[in-house]
């Protein structure tokens, strides 16, 4: 539960500014190493929307009859998402090619990805298959 007595707009005002003020890293305001956007930071910034949801599904409940069994069913419903997304997603990281593959597939000019996936392909024995994404 979020902290007793503040008001709920002030909890969100709280939780809306951790949210913009971590995104720096992440929208490319600040550039951190060669990319232009550090999505691997998302964590940060995501952590004051959970906060905002949690303490929001909190307050929100306390009047529920059955607040335990539904809270509960949510909670395995989401983990339950979570665990078959990341199950697909494990499939793309499985070894090298296979990861700088799905980089190739989801982005356009992606040097870096053609670079290291021609590596791969190389390591693999696969020259003739590196060369078309080695420059």
């Amino acid at each position: 539960m979020g902290p007793k007595g503040l008001p709920w707009f002030r909890k969100i005002a709280v939780e809306l500014f951790w949210y913009l003020g971590s995104l720096v890293p992440v929208i490319g305001i600040i550039q951190v190493g060669q990319q232009a956007m550090a999505d691997r930071y998302t964590y940060i910034p995501m952590t004051g929307l959970f906060i905002i949801i949690a303490w929001g599904f909190s307050d929100l409940s306390t009047k529920w009859h059955y607040r335990k069994i539904v809270l509960t069913l949510f909670a395995i419903i989401i983990l339950s998402v979570l665990a078959v997304s990341t199950f697909f997603q494990l499939g793309y990281w499985r070894n090298s090619v296979a990861l700088f593959e799905r980089a190739v597939s989801i982005t356009e000019n992606n040097y870096l990805a053609h670079n290291n996936l021609g590596a791969a392909l190389l390591e693999k024995g696969k020259p003739d298959k590196a060369v078309l994404h080695i420059k």
